[in-house]
């Protein structure tokens, strides 16, 4: 790999702690949950169907009654699997420039349970998807 010398410092320390995340899998520890995987699930799909869904679709493929109506269009959860940190983030935060908002009144467990439920509708390509993605988890 050849050297960067354009990026700021802060920009190479963010690169370099992205690089290093690639070789640990983003899992919870059983310490971090809240709860077990299954009550996860459950409560990640309730909080799922009725504050995500309108956008992101049952299925979580961006496909949702409301999706089109927003520019740029929600994500497909199918291509995509965030880390339990950046969904967290966005989920408090929102993204600046979309439709998402920031999601203030949702308690640290509901976030932690609707991010493990949409990290089961993702699908790397290798497979059909199934559907777990509607009636489990694939963690």
């Amino acid at each position: 790999m050849p050297a960067w010398h354009v990026s700021a410092e802060k920009d190479l320390r963010a690169e370099a702690a992205y690089t290093a995340q690639l070789a640990h899998p983003d899992t919870l520890s059983e310490r971090d949950q809240y709860a077990p995987p299954d009550a996860l699930a459950e409560a990640g799909k309730r909080v799922y169907e009725a504050h995500c869904a309108g956008c992101h679709g049952m299925s979580g493929n961006g496909d949702g009654p409301d999706a089109r109506k927003y520019r740029p269009r929600p994500p497909s959860f199918a291509g995509m699997r965030p880390s339990f940190v950046a969904a967290r983030q966005v989920i408090q935060n929102g993204v600046a420039g979309t439709a998402m908002p920031s999601w203030p009144l949702l308690t640290p467990q509901e976030i932690q349970a609707v991010t493990y439920y949409i990290r089961s509708f993702y699908n790397d390509g290798t497979a059909q998807r199934s559907t777990t993605a509607t009636t489990g988890v694939r963690p």
